[in-house]
């Protein structure tokens, strides 16, 4: 599996950053530029933990002398290369897609994960793009409420 792209937006200095990965990819810049909040916002997003109020970007404002702060940090990672085994595993089920983009010799099999940190929220909300599904034809005018329905497909 390899990381094919990130989005990074309101992470530190890193409003709205997209880095494309190949085999070899350089972070170059000058200090202070945010190449540090790139590592970091790797690392907020492969664990469990909730960010730092200064992790959030943020802007001065000098009327009122102080700091307005974005109310959510978004990361948005693509990963390419995937193992046909992936569509078996647990949590992966029909959410292993084709991927665009693939270098030569990889599988096809990407998946797209999404974290969304909020100020007002104690752990950050998990996505995962997924194909959309489809209600089977026999269900096909059920709906829940509708219980006669559902009593007669159950027959």
């Amino acid at each position: 599996m390899r990381l094919h792209e990130l989005q990074i937006n309101n992470f530190r200095k890193l409003k709205n950053c997209k880095i494309n990965f190949r085999d070899t990819t350089f972070l170059i810049g000058p200090n202070n530029a945010g190449k540090s909040s790139v590592f970091s916002a790797i690392d907020y997003f492969h664990k469990n933990s909730n960010l730092d109020r200064e992790d959030y970007s943020k802007e001065y404002n000098e009327e009122e002398e102080s700091y307005t702060y974005e109310d959510e940090v978004e990361i948005v990672a693509e990963y390419h290369n995937l193992p046909a085994a992936a569509h078996s595993w647990i949590g992966f089920k029909g959410r292993v897609i084709s991927s665009q983009d693939q270098l030569d010799g990889e599988t096809g099999n990407s998946i797209i994960y999404k974290k969304v940190w909020s100020l007002n929220q104690s752990k950050p909300k998990i996505f995962m793009k997924e194909y959309p599904r489809t209600r089977s034809a026999l269900y096909a005018e059920c709906r829940m409420q509708n219980a006669e329905c559902r009593m007669q497909n159950a027959e």
